[in-house]
């Protein structure tokens, strides 16, 4: 069904953000679970989550839910009465993203690489998943994740540039997990060079898709 204009309807075009914005979540999830299945280190918004799931009987997806609700507390602790009532909604979204990445993990059990070549091919393809994922999220518009939503609302507060903030962030959070991790097993575990990797080439990938994409869509107008 279209408009008279020859438009889709704009609730059919929300719902089609909507699916786009849940595939992209479900990608950076799987990808999430390749990071960790590869065993040279976890994603940076999942370092910490690994480390305490690692001491404890609690899945990985749960305190990643934890840890998203509390950022999004957070961004209302900072931004107070600018805060957006919509953005609660990454509560629900928190909630989803936790239990795509258990979903995630339990699919993808059977990986476990025995040589370094293996942890790398596996920890190469997380990057490139979460990549995909990341750019269908944000090309969706709708809403976002709270990791990302911390990141915009420090941007916010601080007036620093995005890109800046989101590698000070990331690698506040590993080395966070790196303390955790002395502190509750005396040893480093869950940040390797995947860890690297991942805070490295994500973003990236991310524009290399963003290049190609917009050179196909230009391609295809001119078709």
């Amino acid at each position: 069904m279209r408009t008279e204009a020859g438009q889709t309807p704009p609730e059919r075009s929300l719902v089609w953000r909507w699916v786009r914005f849940l595939l992209g979540v479900c990608l950076i999830a799987l990808g999430v679970a390749l990071s960790i299945r590869a065993g040279l280190g976890a994603t940076p918004i999942s370092t910490i989550p690994t480390v305490q799931a690692e001491v404890t009987p609690i899945t990985v997806g749960t305190f990643l839910m934890a840890m998203n609700v509390f950022f999004v507390v957070l961004q209302v602790v900072l931004l107070r009465r600018r805060f957006p009532p919509f953005q609660f909604i990454q509560v629900p979204i928190a909630v989803v993203f936790g239990l795509m990445c258990d979903a995630a993990l339990w699919a993808t059990r059977w990986i476990t690489p025995e040589h370094y070549a293996e942890q790398v091919w596996w920890t190469v393809a997380s990057v490139l998943v979460i990549a995909v994922g990341v750019y269908i999220e944000v090309a969706a518009r709708v809403a976002y994740l709270p990791g990302d939503g911390i990141v915009f609302t420090l941007h916010q507060v601080t007036r620093i540039r995005f890109g800046t903030v989101k590698q000070l962030f990331d690698w506040s959070l590993v080395v966070l997990a790196v303390a955790l991790s002395y502190l509750l097993l005396g040893e480093l575990f869950g940040v390797r060079e995947g860890t690297a990797l991942s805070a490295l080439g994500v973003g990236a990938v991310v524009k290399v898709i963003e290049r190609l994409h917009s050179r196909w869509l230009i391609r295809r107008r001119h078709g």
